[in-house]
């Protein structure tokens, strides 16, 4: 769930959009319990597909399944307590 929000909210700051236009609670909790891996999936679990997340298919599907494979990104705030230094 961690990657899925943390790429709608990168996703809702660059275009400046708001979180919710980008990908709709609802749409995110069944795309994390689902797992699409193909673009055709996707949609058929999401019709009709917010409009940001047709152009950004690739880069959702990469998340959805990184995150799905356990290799998604760190969080972003265990990457800052990584970075920060022990005291």
């Amino acid at each position: 769930h961690r990657a899925l929000f943390g790429s709608r909210d990168g996703l809702a700051r660059s275009e400046d959009e708001s979180c919710a236009y980008v990908l709709p609670n609802h749409i995110l909790l069944k795309l994390a319990q689902a797992v699409p891996r193909t673009a055709e999936q996707l949609r058929l679990l999401c019709h009709p597909l917010p409009p940001l997340l047709n152009y950004h298919t690739p880069s959702l599907l990469e998340t959805i399944a990184a995150a799905a494979d356990g290799t998604a990104a760190a969080a972003p705030d265990a990457a800052a307590t990584a970075a920060a230094p022990s005291a």
